[in-house]
């Protein structure tokens, strides 16, 4: 059976391993996608953002993301400004790890924070609409066969049986770390959308295995840090907690696979 959206095309045989994602520029990777999200591990350090780059790649990451952004957009509310100062790194450097991955081959791409960063949008091969800001008006503006939208529980989003959507919509729970992933939704948005995956913020990466093995995701996103980075920061920044290490994050890739 082939499903065809667009330039997207899911060739679906006997065996997990044998579905192929062909993708424009990205042919042959396999299902499923599976995307390192180092988002602001970086600690607003270029080093560190390509280090943890050129780690993704080698652990088996098909694309990799960040966050990109102000202070301000990263905040939830005006307290938290000041703190997320430190995670800039200012369109030139987002820039410029499209670029890096672009020359080691490894497609990079971002969920956006504020304004001033439209030209990213341009530059980059794959979008994210994160959880909060997921909503009706988004999945309309970005739908497209290289976005990935995660939908929260409390998402605002109005089911026409009839629509059909192009993006890969991603289950997730919003709480960092999560104890209870509530797979089985992601059986629930398969109901309403062609195309759904997963994105964990789990300790571990066994919720990763399952959401594919048991629950049919066809896309992982695995949040993506170094042990030297968990080490010194973890206790200031929460996402390295539920971050998988290059080892940890190689072993996910390995069994996602088939091997």
């Amino acid at each position: 059976m082939s499903i065809k959206s667009g330039t997207a095309y899911i060739t679906t045989t006997n065996t997990d391993t044998n579905i192929v994602w062909q993708y424009g520029a990205l042919d042959n990777i396999k299902l499923p996608i599976i995307i390192a999200e180092c988002g602001n591990n970086h600690m607003g350090n270029m080093n560190f953002a390509f280090e943890l780059l050129n780690a993704a790649k080698e652990s088996g990451a098909d694309l990799v993301k960040f966050q990109a952004g102000s202070a301000k957009g990263f905040a939830r509310d005006k307290s938290q400004i000041k703190r997320y100062k430190q995670f800039e790194l200012g369109l030139a450097n987002y820039k410029r790890l499209i670029e890096y991955g672009h020359k080691i081959g490894i497609p990079v791409f971002f969920s956006i924070w504020g304004e001033g960063f439209d030209e990213l949008r341009e530059m980059e091969q794959f979008h994210k609409i994160a959880a909060r800001q997921c909503n009706q008006d988004n999945i309309e503006k970005y739908d497209s066969e290289n976005t990935f939208i995660s939908v929260p529980k409390n998402a605002q989003i109005i089911y026409e049986p009839d629509k059909k959507y192009k993006s890969i919509f991603m289950h997730v729970v919003s709480e960092y770390p999560t104890y209870d992933p509530q797979l089985s939704r992601i059986k629930f948005l398969q109901q309403i959308f062609d195309k759904v995956g997963y994105s964990d913020h789990t300790i571990g990466i066994s919720s990763c295995i399952t959401a594919v093995k048991d629950f049919g995701a066809i896309a992982i996103e695995k949040h993506f840090t170094l042990p030297k980075l968990r080490a010194e920061y973890g206790h200031v920044f929460r996402d390295h907690k539920h971050s998988a290490t290059p080892d940890e994050f190689q072993i996910m890739s390995i069994i996602l696979r088939g091997g």
